[in-house]
C-alpha cells in the first residue's frame, strides 16, 4: 500500500519499517484492523446514545426532523429540547390520512403540492421526502407487510 504511493511508514515503538518484512506488515494490519474495529465501535454507540437523546426530546444538533424544532434553552442560550412543530404535523397527518387510503407517496406529494403545503425550505414535496416520512411514522412497513 504505502509501496506503491513511494511512501513508507515508519512505527516508533516497533523501530522499523513496516513494510521491510512479512511479520512487521502483519503487525500493522491488525492495528489497522483494531483502529478500523474501534473507529466503528465509537459510531455505533454514539448513534445510539444520539438517538435516545431524542427519543427523550433532547436536541443533539444538526438538522431536526420533520414535525420537530429545536428550542433555544432560556439557561443556556442553545438549543437543547425538541418540540413538535405543529404546522408540520398537519402535514404529517395529511400524509398519514393519504397513505391509510391507499395513495401512493408519488400521489400524496402530488397532493401536498395541490394543497399549497411546502417542505421546511420551501420547496415542493417530492415521493421521496413522504417515504421517509411514512417510514418514520412506521406505516411504510405496514406497506411492505402486507404486499
Amino acid at each position: 500500500m504505502f509501496e506503491a504511493a513511494g511512501k513508507s511508514l515508519f512505527v516508533h515503538n516497533l523501530k522499523a519499517d513496516i513494510a521491510s518484512s512479512p511479520s512487521q506488515a502483519l503487525v500493522s494490519d491488525v492495528l489497522f484492523a483494531i483502529a478500523k474495529y474501534e473507529r466503528a465501535n465509537i459510531l455505533q454507540k454514539s448513534g445510539a446514545v444520539c438517538k435516545s437523546l431524542r427519543q427523550l426530546g433532547r436536541y443533539v444538533g444538526g438538522r431536526t426532523l420533520f414535525g420537530k424544532e429545536a428550542v433555544v434553552s432560556e439557561e443556556t442560550g442553545k438549543k437543547t429540547t425538541l418540540v413538535d412543530n405543529e404546522a408540520e404535523k398537519e402535514v404529517i397527518k395529511f400524509i398519514r390520512r393519504s397513505f391509510l387510503r391507499g395513495k401512493s407517496g408519488h400521489r400524496i406529494a402530488m397532493d401536498l403540492n395541490a394543497a399549497g403545503y411546502r417542505t421546511r425550505d420551501g420547496k415542493l414535496f417530492e415521493s421521496k421526502q413522504v417515504c421517509r416520512i411514512l417510514e418514520r411514522e412506521g406505516l411504510r412497513q405496514i406497506q411492505r407487510k402486507v404486499s
